[in-house]
């Protein structure tokens, strides 16, 4: 069973409810911000995202993350040679800790960016809490609204599995404030 998340008038997404607790799990164990892509598709109007999801290597720190080209070569690679699209790479997601559910003006620049060459893109933004947040670029239409997930607390084993793949997938890095964009203004 997908979980169901209304868009309003716009769209409705669909996800995977394993994922959503897993990219949850991931918000709930990182001691750092945390990103990854993931597929979204869309049929007949309806946004489905699924597995797989990706976390590439990255350096985090309390308020950032960055996935250099050199760490996204292998998943680039990874595509090519299954004969997988690339352009179904439109789901971005990342985490904010203990801070509430929101896009930063970082976040911005990034969905920006990403969203770009692409007629779909769907952005999540994950707390330790379960909060977050969504936006999709439909068009160059943008629909965002928060979500609680739903199931109950997460289990030891599904922040123990998070917590090791975020202690294999991400170095700690030092925040320079002098370089960073907040979301708070």
């Amino acid at each position: 069973m997908l979980t169901r998340i209304g868009l309003g008038h716009v769209r409705e997404l669909l996800i995977d409810p394993d994922l959503l607790r897993k990219l949850w799990a991931l918000a709930a164990a990182s001691a750092t911000e945390i990103s990854g892509f993931g597929e979204a598709h869309e049929v007949g109007g309806i946004i489905h995202i699924q597995k797989p999801f990706h976390v590439p290597e990255q350096e985090g720190s309390m308020v950032e993350t960055k996935i250099g080209q050199e760490q996204l070569a292998p998943l680039i690679t990874e595509y090519v040679k299954s004969g997988r699209s690339l352009q179904n790479l439109r789901f971005w997601f990342h985490t904010h800790g203990s801070m509430p559910a929101f896009f930063s003006a970082t976040d911005e620049d990034t969905i920006r960016d990403l969203s770009s060459t692409m007629p779909l893109f769907v952005a999540g933004v994950f707390n330790r809490r379960g909060d977050t947040m969504w936006r999709v670029v439909w068009h160059d239409v943008h629909t965002e609204w928060e979500y609680e997930i739903e199931g109950g607390l997460l289990s030891t084993m599904e922040l123990a599995v998070a917590k090791s793949e975020f202690e294999k997938k991400v170095k700690r890095g030092w925040w320079d404030k002098t370089k960073h964009k907040t979301g708070f203004r």
